[in-house]
């Protein structure tokens, strides 16, 4: 079970990033980019980042953290939340981002299916029965139907949990 803890401040050199090598969210465009890094230098950190309490990893507010890093700032509002897994921390967060980012219709499809396929992970389950829900996922996202298919033979050549690839 989740939980989350009040608001704090926290140093941003104890801080990690969440570890992610099949990131599907892009990073910021380097004009959003530099329009945030002013933003702070203007204000300050003022939205907190959202933090793996018991490993200190950033699950939301990684280009953030980037900047604080390279600006010098010593401290950062923070908000603690206790995660299950590495799983549940990278569902949440790419829950959390998908559409906040200026994710084109593809790159939002490939999310969705990251979290139904986490999905599948966490219940152990094989992708007997689960077309319908990627179909269902992918339309949310507004992707075309040649997409549609592109993306459904995608998922359909990733093993399912347990197997492995050839």
């Amino acid at each position: 079970m989740q939980k989350t803890y009040p608001p704090t401040v926290c140093s941003v050199r104890s801080l990690s990033c969440l570890p992610d090598p099949q990131d599907v969210l892009k990073p910021l465009d380097p004009d959003v980019r530099a329009a945030l890094a002013a933003q702070i230098a203007r204000d300050g950190p003022c939205e907190p980042l959202i933090v793996w309490k018991s490993r200190k990893l950033v699950v939301d507010g990684l280009e953030r953290l980037s900047i604080y890093w390279e600006m010098g700032i010593k401290t950062c509002p923070v908000i603690y939340r206790s995660f299950a897994d590495l799983d549940v921390a990278r569902r949440w967060r790419i829950a959390h981002n998908v559409n906040r980012r200026q994710l084109n219709p593809w790159c939002r499809a490939v999310a969705a299916i990251e979290l139904v396929y986490a999905d599948w992970r966490k219940r152990d389950k094989g992708r007997n029965g689960e077309g319908e829900k990627i179909d269902e996922v992918v339309a949310l996202s507004h992707v075309s139907k040649p997409g549609r298919t592109s993306i459904a033979n995608i998922a359909s050549a990733r093993p399912a949990p347990g197997q492995t690839s050839d």
